[in-house]
C-alpha cells in the first residue's frame, strides 16, 4: 500500500473517516474509601491519561470515583511519522493531532458510579509521494466536537483484588464528513458516523502500595455513515460495518504520595470493517492493530487537586508491515479535580 493511502486509513482511524472510526473502551477506578477531595489519590490513573493519537475513537478514559465527583480536562498532542520504500516510488507522512476531552463523573455509593465526557480535536496530516522525480502532496485537516460518551460501572470487591466493571457507549450525532477541495485539501468533521458500545473488565490489586492490573474492552461498531464531498460538490454517502475494536492494557502505578510515578503497555487491535460507496460493491479493509507504552507522574497540588503530565510512544504493527518508519508521540497534561 501507499503511504499516500495509508495516511487517509490513519485519518480515519484517529478522527472518524468512514470504514475505521471507533473507539475503545477503557477505565479508570479508585480502590480505597476516604473523604471527598482524596479520590484523585486512589488511582490508577493510567486510565484516563492520553495514550495515543487514536484516544478519540479507539479509547475513551473515564473516572470512576469511589465517592464525590471528579471532574477532569486533558489535553494531549501527538504525532505520527510514517516513511516507506516501494517499487515504485517512496513516500512519507507527518501527522499531527491535538484533542482537549472534558470528563465528569460521580459515585452513588462505593459501588457505583456514572460519568460523561465530551472531545474537541483537531488533525492535520501532510503526506507526499515521490517516483521517477514527481512529488504529489495532499492535506487533510480535521476538527470539531466529538460524539459524546457515557459510562455506567461498578465495583466487585474481593481479596486482595478489585473488579470494575462498566459499559460505555458513545452516542451517535451526526454523519462523518468530509469535503475535498481544488487545492487537493481535505476538510472533515470528527464525528464517528454510528454510535459505539464498548463494555470493560478491569481487575487490579495493592501490593504494598503499588498498585498493578489489567484491563480489557471490546468495542462493538453500529453501522457507520459517511458523506463525502468532492470538488463540485456531488455527495457520496458510504457505510461501514464491522470494525470492531480490541483493547487490552497492563498497568502499574508506585506508593500514592505527593509525586507518584507509573506507567502502562496498551496493545488495540480493529478488526476487519467491510464499507459500499453509494449502497453499490462492498470492499473490505485488513484488520489493523498498534500499541503503546506510556509513562506519567501524578503531581499532588492540593488534597482536591491534581497534576499528570504524561508522554507515550508507540508503533504500528498488523497491517502496516510494508511501511518502514511507522511511529507515534504522544504528550499530555492532565488536570483533575475532587469533591
Amino acid at each position: 500500500m501507499k503511504l499516500n493511502l495509508v495516511l487517509v486509513v490513519l485519518c480515519a482511524m484517529s478522527f472518524s473517516i468512514h470504514a475505521l472510526a471507533q473507539d475503545g473502551g477503557t477505565t479508570t477506578s479508585t480502590v480505597a474509601s476516604g473523604s471527598a477531595g482524596q479520590n484523585s489519590d486512589s488511582g490508577p490513573t493510567s486510565f484516563y491519561v492520553s495514550k495515543s493519537p487514536f484516544d478519540l475513537n479507539f479509547r475513551t478514559g473515564f473516572m470512576a470515583p469511589v465517592q464525590g465527583t471528579e471532574i477532569s480536562l486533558i489535553m494531549s498532542s501527538s504525532r505520527i511519522k510514517l516513511e516507506g520504500n516501494y517499487d515504485f516510488g517512496k513516500s512519507s507522512a507527518n501527522m499531527d493531532f491535538n484533542l482537549g476531552t472534558l470528563s465528569v463523573a460521580h459515585a452513588f455509593n462505593r459501588n457505583f458510579f456514572a460519568g460523561a465526557s465530551l472531545s474537541y480535536g483537531q488533525s492535520k496530516s501532510e503526506n507526499e509521494w515521490e517516483s521517477n522525480g514527481y512529488k504529489d502532496r495532499s492535506t487533510s485537516k480535521s476538527n470539531g466536537v466529538s460524539d459524546p460518551a457515557f459510562t455506567l460501572g461498578g465495583r466487585v470487591y474481593t481479596n486482595p483484588a478489585i473488579f470494575i466493571l462498566a459499559l460505555t457507549t458513545r452516542i451517535y450525532t451526526g454523519d462523518a464528513e468530509f469535503k475535498n477541495t481544488a487545492d487537493g485539501t481535505s476538510e472533515n468533521n470528527v464525528k464517528n458516523g454510528g454510535s459505539i458500545l464498548t463494555p470493560s473488565v478491569t481487575v487490579h490489586s495493592n501490593s504494598s502500595g503499588l498498585m498493578v492490573g489489567t484491563t480489557l474492552s471490546y468495542s462493538i461498531m453500529a453501522e457507520k455513515t459517511s458523506k463525502d464531498t468532492n470538488t463540485s460538490g456531488d455527495v457520496s454517502i458510504t457505510k461501514s460495518t464491522g470494525g470492531n475494536v480490541q483493547n487490552a492494557t497492563l498497568f502499574m502505578e508506585g506508593p500514592k504520595s505527593n509525586l507518584a510515578f507509573g506507567g502502562s503497555i496498551d496493545y488495540t487491535k480493529i478488526e476487519v470493517s467491510t464499507y459500499a460507496p453509494n449502497g453499490g460493491d462492498r470492499y473490505q479493509n485488513t484488520a489493523m492493530s498498534f500499541s503503546s507504552a506510556t509513562v506519567f507522574f501524578n503531581v499532588k497540588i492540593s488534597s482536591q487537586f491534581n497534576v499528570i503530565p504524561s508522554i507515550s510512544y508507540g508503533q504500528l504493527g498488523q497491517g502496516f508491515d510494508n511501511v518502514k518508519t511507522k511511529d507515534l508521540y504522544t504528550a499530555s497534561l492532565t488536570g483533575k479535580a475532587s469533591f
